[in-house]
């Protein structure tokens, strides 16, 4: 008897918890209609109850039995609500939070203690991997914070060799896999995350190794002995950089914007799909002719078309040639440097940009 008792209490409480389940859509779905919500529950009420035998809709459905039913609508949508209410409690607690922690993060920020900013650098960057509503805004303010910072005449004249760590640190913490930079995170593979702009920013000796920086802007960017080895480039904006001494082995620049960037080696700008968009003037001889037709593959047919007509006007005069502004793939001197980039011949080339 006593385990009769215990499954019927048992499968009460199932039905129970089905009825709030099915409640709870149906107030979902006729929210702008509460007639009809009241009816289709009072149905289901009724239809419950019978299977529970609390109620007999073969002979007759007595008051106390819709009275009943009543209150058990009732009951459940009033249930429903007070879980509503709190669920927007809740969500408007977390929002206050999450407000609160970006408010006093920004404040410390532009504090004058060096500690205290990069504790706020800290918590931004985890609150960004966090939350959602802040996070392009505190991708924004960290790349800010580089700029500003490295380009105050106090910061300069003591950190000529390398960024001070609080810089060291915002750059990890944006670009730096180790460190779950915020330009590492899926979130930031979307088109409309933001790009790190570090335009005119004091770099020297900066560490980008291994850095995720694809379509960064470094425009105008100081970037003397930085270190790039194994950096993530792609589409990067070097234009007027300065990178004397910068280290970019093995960095991928492919479709990067390098126009008067200084010194960045011209191996690391060529890709199978890179275009040598090489113009001429003067006089072409017959070993120029040779090396234009076997640098087909990587020219587009209009300049492939524009040497064969220059082929045509100056074919067997003395070579002057050079790149003009706007090329992407740097400043070639002569053909042996056409040759070797044709040849994929890095170390042949390098031992002609050494000459230089």
């Amino acid at each position: 008897m006593r385990n009769i008792h215990d499954n019927t209490k048992k499968l009460m409480t199932d039905i129970s918890n089905k009825v709030v389940v099915i409640v709870r859509k149906l107030i979902d779905k006729s929210k702008e209609n509460t007639t009809f919500t009241y009816t289709i529950l009072t149905v289901t009420v009724v239809f419950i109850l019978d299977v529970l035998n609390l109620i007999d809709t073969e002979t007759k459905i007595t008051y106390t039995s819709i009275g009943s039913g009543l209150i058990a609508i009732i009951g459940l949508h009033l249930f429903y609500q007070r879980l509503k209410n709190q669920e927007k409690q809740i969500d408007i607690q977390i929002n206050q939070r999450i407000d609160e922690r970006f408010n006093s993060a920004i404040n410390l920020l532009g504090s004058s203690e060096t500690s205290a900013r990069t504790g706020a650098i800290y918590a931004l960057h985890e609150l960004a991997r966090e939350e959602e509503k802040y996070r392009k805004q505190i991708a924004q303010i960290l790349c800010s914070h580089i700029r500003s910072k490295t380009n105050e005449e106090e910061y300069q004249q003591k950190h000529n060799k390398r960024p001070s760590n609080e810089i060291q640190t915002t750059i990890n913490l944006l670009f730096k896999e180790h460190e779950h930079g915020l330009y590492t995170q899926d979130f930031a593979r979307v088109a409309e995350f933001p790009k790190a702009d570090l335009s005119h920013a004091y770099l020297m000796g900066a560490n980008f190794e291994r850095a995720q920086c694809q379509g960064a802007s470094f425009y105008a960017s100081k970037c003397q002995e930085a270190d790039f080895w194994d950096a993530h480039c792609q589409g990067a904006n070097f234009e007027e950089a300065q990178c004397q001494g910068a280290d970019f082995s093995k960095t991928q620049l492919q479709g990067a914007c390098t126009i008067d960037a200084r010194h960045i080696s011209l191996e690391n700008r060529i890709g199978k799909n890179t275009e040598l968009n090489i113009t001429f003037k003067g006089r072409i001889d017959e070993n120029t002719i040779k090396i234009i037709e076997n640098s087909k593959s990587y020219l587009s047919d209009f300049w492939y078309q524009n040497m064969q007509k220059i082929i045509r006007d100056n074919e067997g005069l003395n070579p002057n040639y050079h790149v003009p502004n706007g090329c992407i793939t740097g400043i070639l001197e002569d053909s042996e440097e056409i040759q070797a980039i044709i040849n994929k011949d890095w170390d042949k080339l390098k031992q002609l940009q050494n000459v230089e």
